[in-house]
């Protein structure tokens, strides 16, 4: 659906939500996980399916091993007028394998083509403590208007 695919953060929010909560009926105990966004960065326009990808790819390659303590969290805030979104998987055994930059590749190619020069993405992964990756792009809200005051993305 081209029509819909620039959505608030908060939808995305959703989907992962309900994803997660899919993925815990299957398996309980395989992972905890938190949700964070401010009410100004969930209003924030992002590409549809930026941050399931990333969801997903920290369940199926970092949650691997049963270990004690694996947990996901996705954070956003809109800080000086830029919307940034992370997500950190605790305790990944794993390291991202070729499946995972593939996702991650086509979600910063995505990011890249809509967010512009303002788009970047960082990870940054430690075996046996996590991996997290950061989004960070100009907050865009309603019809491609920016905003300026405070945020990240």
């Amino acid at each position: 659906d081209q029509k819909h695919n620039i959505i608030p953060l908060g939808r995305e929010l959703e989907y992962i939500r309900n994803y997660l909560m899919i993925v815990q009926i299957r398996d309980p105990e395989l992972f905890t996980f938190e949700l964070n966004a401010q009410p100004e960065a969930e209003k924030c326009l992002i590409p549809k399916l930026t941050l399931q990808p990333i969801v997903e790819n920290s369940i199926l390659h970092g949650f691997k091993e049963k270990m004690s303590r694996r947990r996901l969290t996705v954070n956003a805030a809109v800080e000086h007028g830029r919307l940034e979104y992370v997500r950190q998987s605790l305790e990944l055994e794993e390291s991202l394998g070729r499946s995972a930059s593939i996702g991650l590749n086509n979600v910063s190619e995505r990011c890249q083509l809509y967010f512009g020069e303002s788009f970047s993405m960082e990870i940054h992964s430690r075996r046996g403590t996590g991996t997290r990756v950061t989004l960070n792009a100009t907050a865009i809200y309603g019809e491609g208007e920016e905003h300026d005051t405070s945020g990240h993305y």
